[in-house]
C-alpha cells in the first residue's frame, strides 16, 4: 500500500474536513496533538462513525487496542471491538489492510484518508472513507488514534449491516494519502465552529 502527500482539500466529506480541521486547531505548535484530547466522548451523532483505539507493542509488534467504536462502525463491521485488538476483530484482509493504514499515521505523524469501494450484500457500491487522526501522550510517540468512517453509495440507499465483516480480501484502495497539513486549502466556511470537537 503505497501512501502520496496531498493537501487536506482531498478529504470530500465535510464532516471529516472538520474533523480534520479541528485536529490542527489541537496541535497547536506541537507535530501532533495530546492523546488526553482524544476521547470518546464526542458531540452530536458523528460518535456512530468513529473509532478510537491505543497503539500498543506487544511482543515486538505494533498493535491497535480498541477502547470505542461507533453504533454505525459496530453494525458494518458486525460487533464491538471495545478491549480487543485491530487484527483479533476483522477477517485476514482486511485487517493488514486495515493495519498499514493505521500504522501509517503512527509512523509518520500525519492524518491518513483512504478512500475503498466496497459492496454491500445486493451488490450496490459503497464508497468508504477514512480519516485516522494521531495523537501522542509524550509529544514524540503517537499512542492513541482517532478514525472517522463515512459510507455512501452512488445509488442512494444501501446496506451497512455486515458491510465490512464479509470483506474477507484486501480491499482495492482508490487513494492512500498522507495529509500534509502545510499545505493551507481548509476554507473557512468548511470547518465553523468544533462540531465534532472532543472533550
Amino acid at each position: 500500500m503505497e501512501f502520496e502527500q496531498r493537501r487536506p482539500d482531498v478529504v470530500r466529506a465535510i464532516s471529516q474536513r472538520a474533523l480534520l480541521a479541528w485536529w490542527g486547531r489541537m496541535c497547536g505548535v506541537a507535530r501532533v496533538p495530546a492523546t488526553a484530547d482524544a476521547t470518546p466522548e464526542t458531540r452530536g451523532t458523528q460518535t456512530q462513525s468513529m473509532i478510537h483505539c491505543d497503539v500498543v507493542m506487544d511482543d515486538g509488534r505494533q498493535r491497535f487496542l480498541m477502547r470505542f467504536i461507533g453504533e454505525r462502525l459496530a453494525k458494518a463491521y458486525g460487533g464491538d471491538w471495545v478491549g480487543r485488538f485491530l487484527d483479533e476483530a476483522l477477517p485476514v484482509g482486511l485487517s493488514e489492510a486495515t493495519h498499514r493504514a493505521y500504522a501509517a499515521a503512527v509512523e509518520s505523524q500525519q492524518p491518513v484518508y483512504n478512500i475503498m469501494n466496497t459492496p454491500d450484500r445486493k451488490g450496490r457500491m459503497v464508497h468508504y472513507e477514512r480519516l485516522v487522526l494521531p495523537f501522542s501522550s509524550d509529544g514524540s510517540a503517537v499512542d492513541r488514534l482517532v478514525i472517522s468512517v463515512e459510507m455512501l453509495s452512488d445509488e442512494g440507499a444501501f446496506e451497512d449491516k455486515l458491510l465490512m465483516a464479509r470483506t474477507s480480501t484486501s480491499p482495492a484502495y482508490l487513494l492512500n494519502a498522507l495529509i500534509d497539513m502545510n499545505s493551507p486549502s481548509l476554507a473557512p466556511r468548511d470547518v465553523e465552529g468544533d462540531v465534532f470537537a472532543l472533550d
